[in-house]
This record gives C-alpha cells, structure tokens and sequence, in this order.
C-alpha cells in the first residue's frame, strides 16, 4: 500500500496557498500553452531502435556454424514491477546479478512500470559496466524524491502555475526524478540495440479506452479483456501519433509509469494525427496515461508483445521470461484495532480506503497474471522457475499460405509476414523465472514446498524455524523487506527509523539471496540454457552457483540490525521494525 502520511503536508500546505490565490481571483484561466509532454514529428528521422519491438533475431551473416548460438535465436525478456522505491532497488539488485551470471548481455527487451521504470531506464541509459557505476546508480535509488516532491508541490512558485496552466503534480514528479537521476536524458540518447542494451519498454495505462490502432495498446492483445489497456513508449506507437520520441525526456516517461491514480494526474500524449485519416472511426486528441498498475503491475505484457512480434518472422525463437516482483506481504497490519481509521483532517475528505481498495485489486491482478503465467500462487507446488509454460497470445492466427486471421490485429495486404503453410501462432512456450521479494521464506528448510497456511494471517514464522542460523537469517531478512513502504522514499513501515543504506542494501541481498540460493531454479535455469544452445553461458553459471550450496550452510544471509516493536497505545495499528546500528 502506498505510505501517503509524507504527502498530507504538501496538501495542507497547497491547500493555503490556494486560499490565498484564489481570495485574489475571481476567475482563473487555464493557460492551455503546452500541457501535453510530446513534440510533433518535424522529420522522418524519429526512430529510436532500443524503444521498439524487434522485427526478427538471429545471425548477422550465414557464414556461421551450425551449433553457433545465433543460429538459434533467443527472446529474454525482464519485467520489473511496480513498487516505488523498493521496486527500483530490487530491480537494481537483480539486474547487478544477471550481469554477474553473464545473462545480461543475452537479454532482448526490459519492460518497467511505475517504481521500476526508474532503474529499467536509468541502467538503458547508462548500463552497469563497473563496481562505480553501480555505486553511482544506488545513490541516486536511495535519494528522497517523495520530500523532493513535496516540497517542489508546496512551493508558491510552483503551486500557482499548477492551476492556470499545464504544470501539474506529475509533471513535478518528472522534474523531481530528472534532477536526480537522468540529468535531462531523452530517448534519443538511448542509442543502438546491442549486448547488454536490450530495448527498452516503459508501460503505463489508458485513463479512457483507446479504440483504434494496436500500436497504441498493449493490454487487449494479449487478453481477451480490451479494456485492460496498457500503454507502452514505443518508436511505432509515436509514430503512430505523429510525434517525436526522440525528443521526449526519459523522466516524463518514467513519470507516466509513476503517477499513482488519486495523488498524480495523468500526462497527456498530443495525438497529432488525431485528424488525419489515419484511423477508420473518430480518434482521442489526447492519450491520458497514468500508473501501468492498474493494467499490468509486472510490466509482462510488453515483453508477450515484443516476443509475439518477432516470433511472427522467426520460428525457432526460445523464450525466457525473468519476472522481478517487488510485491511484499507485510504480516504486521492489525489496523482492525481501531473503529475508525481516519487519523488527520485529510483523511476525511480522502478516505483511506481509496488507496487500499487499489491495491486490492493490483494484487488480484498479479495474481491472475501469475497464475497464467505458470506460477500459480495459490498451489502447494508454486514453481519458482517453470521451464515449460504454454502462454496464449490471442493476439495472431495464421493459417494456410499466408493467410491471416487476427483478434486486434490487422495487417495491411502487402504486411502480411510469410509464413510456413499450415503454421498456427497463438501461443507462446517460455520458461518463466519468478523472482519475488514475498517468496524468501521459500528458501528455508521447511518452505518447501510452498504453504497453503503461508497465506493466513495468523501464519507465524515459526513454522519455517529450525535451528540453521541461515533459515533465521532468512526469516528476519524477509521480515525487513516485507515491511519496506511502497513510496518513492526508502523507508519501512510503523514509526521506527531506519536509514537508507540498510534499506537498500537489504533490497540487494535479498536479490542476491533469491537468485543464489535457490538451488531449484538455478538448476532449472542452467539445464534450460544448455538446452537452448548455450551451453558455455550454461556452464559459466553453473560454476557460479556451485560453491554457493556449501557457503548456504554457514552465515551468508546478511540482515541490518532490527529489533520488532509491538504495537502501543500512542501506535495501535501494527507491530514495527526499528532499526539498531
């Protein structure tokens, strides 16, 4: 759930301002100069190659061998979810470790929404070459932007424009992240696709359904539901709308993936096209997005695109999808203790309902997503790493010599992409790689295989207790990083105090832990690439992984120093984590 309590302040103080402009004014008028974040396309050279669905994969010259790996092509998609700053800082973690297995370099596509898209943008711009350039991103990750952004919100000079033009709290947030991480960065900086610079897919969703062009939408492809409508910043869909995403700074975007619905507006996309014939029926002017959420908290959808479209033009084409979920499960929620949750004079004009009621359904959604996926939560044998799962894409049917038949998808007479006679495309067989911060208790000696009573609040953690310092180890580590805030902060819940860095570097050992010690999916992965022609990546993370399970034994799980508070008098609503040095 978002931590909105930081945000109260920057409302009552706006709320002032307002009142003194507005004594001031009878009338205000809206300044209409700009309030969309695109620029129109002034040449035909707008294409940006790393925001693009690639057409095909495979060999630059057929002068290779016939075991050589770029004869057999392979789609490795990761998918960084939602989550603030614990999303971006996991996210971090992971990437840091795929680098480390020598993965990276074969990734095809990274896709991002809300928190994620803050680290999914600014390792494309700026790829993780060195133990520096970690240490430079991780600073950025672990500044303030929520106080950054509260501050910048209240400011008078900023207040007042917020009213009578385009400026508006989102707009500040791209600001806020622009100052502090992509130093005026546009999409035309990204440069060419290439080892270790996969393309780059950041999602965001539909304010209002959008019926018209498939470029413009993601969700609705990949599900029979079209009104789930994802957005993707993609060179075909500017295009597509006549605009140059060459120009659009990278922080807008990331704003658009951030704007959680209720506290941050959405951004608006001219669509310049919007007159032209172009479409078959009347078309928005504007494109309204807004947090991807809503429509697909994994960030997934844009990677079954991406894969669907080059698996048109290719026909054997492997599929790995890496998954980074940053959902957490915060067991110290006893907010039953109170009749009334209301706590400060906003939260009677704001209920605080609102916030959960979308994160309720945000979990739904990743749950059903998951569950498609072949990572069914709700069974006793969840997979962490399922190398074999049939995923329908709903989107291509192809059939006889060519002949199409599509849901949402319609090509033009000379596009139709040739194809072996009798070939059908509808599904995709990927292995799926579920990294998830709400699954290190899975690791323990008794979390396996996964408890169905894991779920019930009155689980306790002592039933994954033994006496291996390790699995205690693990069971406070998943404690901590299941108490940290959704919010673009690095803090933990309650009115403990923690500081930043162990914060963070909670984030990344958890990564580590889960990418490590899970025996499971590491032998699961190292089999799969073997089998799918890369056998020396293969073996190079075999050897990796291998002197892991004897150090899993002794104290490698490192976890900052806490201690539990329980709830109080002055703090009723949940138990809370202080931090000790």
């Amino acid at each position: 759930m978002l931590n909105i309590s930081p945000i109260k302040n920057a409302v009552i103080g706006s709320s002032i301002w307002a009142t003194m402009f507005l004594s001031g004014c009878a009338t205000l008028q809206l300044d209409e100069r700009n309030p969309h974040i695109n620029l129109k396309a002034t040449s035909a050279d707008t294409s940006v190659p790393r925001a693009n669905y690639p057409s095909s994969l495979g060999c630059a010259s057929a002068a290779v061998a016939e075991n050589d790996p770029c004869r057999h092509p392979m789609f490795v998609g990761v998918a960084i979810s939602g989550g603030g700053l614990r999303a971006a800082n996991f996210g971090l973690g992971v990437i840091a470790q795929l680098r480390n297995f020598g993965l990276f370099d074969e990734v095809t596509a990274l896709s991002s929404v809300s928190g994620g898209s803050l680290t999914a943008a600014a390792v494309s711009l700026k790829p993780l070459e060195s133990k520096a350039d970690f240490d430079v991103m991780s600073a950025q990750l672990r500044k303030d932007y929520l106080s950054s952004w509260v501050y910048r919100s209240a400011n008078p000079i900023n207040f007042v424009p917020t009213l009578t033009s385009g400026k508006n709290a989102t707009r500040i947030l791209a600001d806020v992240f622009d100052a502090g991480i992509y130093k005026g960065a546009v999409y035309g900086d990204l440069g060419d696709r290439k080892p270790g610079r996969p393309s780059l897919y950041i999602n965001s969703s539909h304010a209002h359904r959008f019926i018209g062009a498939d470029t413009l939408t993601t969700r609705g492809l990949n599900s029979s539901e079209a009104s789930l409508q994802g957005f993707t910043f993609t060179d075909a869909a500017f295009k597509e709308i006549g605009s140059d995403l060459k120009q659009l700074r990278v922080a807008d975007a990331v704003a658009a993936s951030a704007a959680y619905p209720g506290l941050f507006v959405p951004l608006a996309l001219k669509n310049f096209n919007a007159d032209s014939q172009l479409y078959h029926h009347p078309s928005p002017k504007f494109l309204h997005l807004y947090d991807a959420g809503s429509s697909d908290n994994l960030g997934v959808d844009a990677l079954i695109r991406a894969y669907s479209e080059i698996l048109v033009g290719t026909q054997d084409l492997s599929c790995l999808l890496i998954l980074v979920d940053a959902h957490v499960s915060d067991r110290g929620d006893l907010s039953g203790s109170l009749a009334d949750t209301r706590s400060s004079m906003i939260d009677y004009v704001i209920s605080p309902s609102i916030y959960r009621a979308f994160d309720s359904l945000l979990e739904q959604r990743r749950e059903g997503q998951l569950d498609v996926l072949g990572v069914p939560l709700a069974s006793d044998q969840s997979y962490r790493f399922n190398p074999n799962v049939n995923i329908p894409l709903k989107n291509y049917a192809y059939s006889g010599a060519g002949k199409l038949m599509a849901r949402g998808r319609h090509f033009a007479e000379d596009e139709v992409p040739a194809l072996t006679v009798g070939r059908s495309i509808n599904h995709a067989n990927c292995a799926v790689w579920h990294i998830g911060l709400d699954r290190l208790l899975e690791l323990t000696k008794k979390g396996s295989p996964r408890k169905r009573n894991a779920f019930l609040q009155q689980s306790s953690t002592d039933e994954y207790r033994d006496e291996s310092h390790r699995d205690n180890q693990l069971i406070k580590l998943d404690r901590f990083v299941n108490s940290i805030q959704t919010n673009y902060k690095l803090a933990v819940n309650g009115p403990g105090r923690c500081e930043e860095i162990p914060i963070q570097n909670s984030l990344f050992e958890a990564a580590r832990v889960l990418m490590t010690m899970d025996s499971d999916s590491g032998n699961k992965l190292v089999t799969w690439l073997n089998d799918n022609h890369r056998e020396k990546l293969s073996q190079n993370i075999s050897n990796l992984l291998a002197p892991k399970a004897v150090q899993d034994q002794g104290d490698v799980v490192k976890v900052p120093h806490y201690s539990v508070q329980e709830p109080t008098s002055s703090h009723p609503l949940a138990s809370w984590i202080n931090c000790s040095k």
